[in-house]
This record gives structure tokens, sequence and C-alpha cells, in this order.
């Protein structure tokens, strides 16, 4: 009978629905004299948040192997989708980034489905062995299957990394700087976990870290944004007014909040309430309370990822729990971090619970893959001897 991981489940669940409170509260106003109808976000929230959970049970279903032989799918079909932002007509540009296309009314961001291609990927193209063949002709010994050796730079970084290159670089381009860091960071931690030597992503972070400081000068938002970062009260109605609105958001709500749907910064002042700073809604609506319980259903999620990959035994398994535990916490652990102005703002949504739709239904399917999983791992063994015992 098949195992549901509950302590995975029920926190994104929570996660989830509250979203869904919490979108509306943000966006009815903004939907009312905007868009005709203070439902309009949330009816489209539905829609993705039905067809998220539809995903969910797929995926807790589908038996996770089966993603590592389509894993080459997924790699050019999310080439494919980035490929569409570019074409007018498809393509949507918002504030100066192409990062969605549209589709029947919908809109997707391409970005997303990247980051589970990779993911899975990695994974397989790390746990996967290898065949070789010593000698030749009749008295040739029989295939024998080696393990991939990834101590290598070439095996360990060079290959993969190619294909992860194939991927990053056109959301970088898109431009998604944030999204590009969590593809990158993501990238590395995955390769390490598999066994790579610690020298080479060193190296790679050392030498990316010029770039990455260029790409941040290089552009004026990027400038303004790590300026509003600095000191936002110096430029109060321009490049800090974001950051300024989200603290008096959390200040005002105090430790039990306004209450639900009573908050004031979302009324115009707030920007990107329903979408990048739907933490700060929560802090003014549900209070200090609120905040820590959002918090504290992403640890359980994290912890619950990362329980899960060190009891796998499986190594593909292993490491997509661990890569896409990854995922999920890190783009929670920025875009609070953001909110609460101790990093620059990124332009990335809080998992499962912010509007965006292509982000709550990669998430959701994340979680149902960790779900699947899960449902192979035998938690009675501890994790070294778990290890141990399949290696």
């Amino acid at each position: 009978m098949r195992r549901y991981d509950y302590g995975l489940f029920v926190p994104a669940i929570c996660l989830a629905f509250l979203g869904l409170v919490i979108v509306y509260s943000a966006s009815a106003t903004l939907a009312r004299e905007k868009l005709g109808g203070e439902t309009f976000f949330l009816l489209r929230h539905c829609v993705y948040l039905t067809v998220g959970l539809v995903g969910l049970v797929t995926f807790a279903h589908v038996p996770y192997a089966k993603l590592g032989k389509l894993s080459p799918l997924m790699v050019f079909a999310a080439l494919g989708l980035l490929a569409l932002v570019y074409i007018p007509g498809v393509g949507l540009t918002r504030g100066g980034a192409t990062r969605w296309i549209t589709a029947f009314g919908f809109t997707v961001q391409p970005a997303e489905a990247a980051k589970l291609a990779l993911v899975i990927y990695l994974a397989r193209y790390a746990s996967r062995p290898e065949r070789s063949r010593e000698g030749g002709g009749p008295g040739a010994k029989p295939l024998e299957t080696t393990t991939r050796d990834l101590s290598t730079f070439v095996e360990g970084w060079v290959k993969p990394g190619v294909v992860a290159a194939m991927l990053i670089l056109p959301v970088l381009m898109q431009p998604d700087f944030g999204t590009s860091v969590i593809l990158t960071t993501t990238f590395l931690l995955v390769l390490y976990a598999a066994g790579t030597r610690l020298v080479y992503p060193v190296g790679i972070v050392a030498t990316l870290m010029p770039i990455a400081a260029y790409l941040m000068l290089s552009a004026e938002y990027r400038r303004r944004r790590l300026t509003a970062f600095i000191d936002p009260w110096n430029d109060m109605s321009n490049a800090g007014f974001q950051i300024i609105q989200s603290l008096l958001a959390f200040q005002g709500g105090g430790v039990v909040g306004r209450g639900l749907g009573e908050g004031r910064q979302k009324l115009f002042f707030l920007p990107e309430a329903h979408t990048d700073f739907v933490l700060s809604v929560v802090g003014e609506e549900l209070g200090f309370i609120g905040v820590v319980f959002v918090l504290g259903c992403f640890a359980a999620i994290v912890w619950r990822g990362i329980t899960i990959a060190l009891h796998q035994g499986d190594p593909f398994g292993r490491l997509l729990a661990f890569g896409l535990t990854t995922l999920i916490g890190m783009q929670a652990a920025i875009n609070g971090a953001v909110v609460l102005a101790l990093l620059p703002t990124k332009g990335l949504t809080l998992p499962l619970v912010s509007y965006g739709g292509t982000s709550l239904m990669a998430t959701l399917a994340a979680i149902g893959i960790l779900m699947n999983v899960s449902s192979h791992t035998d938690f009675s063994a501890g994790p070294t001897a778990r290890r141990e015992a399949t290696e």
C-alpha cells in the first residue's frame, strides 16, 4: 500500500490554500479598479491551483524513475519554451523583461519548467552508471557497469555544465537574474552532493563572481535596487519605495496583524502585493504569528525533503529529492529575505503562496515528485547505514 508523506503534504497544502486567501485579499482592490472585477486574479489562481493539485497527485503516483528516462526530452521541451518568449505575439514583455508566453488568455513562465528540467537531468546524469568494455576480440571481457567518475573536471562539471548553461543563459537574457542565481546555485549544490570535488565549485563560484558583479552593476535598474537595498530611505519615492512599503506593512501588522482583509499597504502603496511581496501582506494582516506559520511550513517542507534525500537508497531518488528541496527552500528564503530588506529585490515569488500560475503548478509538481520518492524510501534504516547498504 502506498504511503503518503503527510509531513510534506500538509504544510504544502496549507501554504497553497493560505495563498489562495491572501492573493484574493491582496489583489481584490487592484482587480476592481483596473480590471473591472475584484475576483479576476482569484479565479485565475483557482485554475492554476486546480491544475497544480492534479499535477501533484499525478507525479505522486507515477514512478519517479520514469522521469529520469525522460530528462533529455524535458530539457529540450524547456529550451523550446524559453525560445518562444522571443516570438512576436507569443512572448510577453513586462517591466522591460521578456519572461512569459501567452496561451488562451493565460501566461506561462518557461523558467519554471527549466528549474524542474535541470534538477531532473542533473539527478539522472550524476546517478546514471556507465558501461565499459575491456579488451577486444573473442577474449574480450563482458560489459562491466562502472560508476560515473564525478571527481574529474570533465565528468563532474564540463558535461553537465554545458546542459545547465543551455538552460541558464536564456533565462539570464530575458533578463531574470534572480532565477538565474537559483538555477546556478542548484546546479552547483546538486553536483557537489553527488560527489564532485569541492575545488571545482569553489573555482566556478570565484570565476562567476566578477561576471555576476558586472551584470548587477551594468543595468540601471539593478544598480537602483542595490542602492535602495543599502539605504532605501535615501530614495523613498523611487528605488526605495517598494522595500519601505514592505517594512511598513510588517510594522503595521505587529504580533497578531490587522486582520484578514484589513491590510492598508496593499491599497496601491505596496507594488506587486499579490506576487513578489505577498509575505508583506501576510505580515500586515496576520502579523508575526502569520509570518512564523508560513516560514514554519517551508521549514517543514525542507526538513522532510532533506530527510527523504538522506534515507533514500536510490542515488537518482536521493539527488532528485535534494535538488527539488533546494529549489523550493532557496526561493522561499530569498523571497523572505527580500521583503525583510535583507537582500536586494530579485523579482522572485514566494512558492505556493504568491500569485503566479507557472510557479504554483511547478512547485506543486515538485511536491508530488518528493512524495513519490518518499513512498519508495526506507526510513527505518539510518542515513549512513542505508547509504552504505546501497553503495
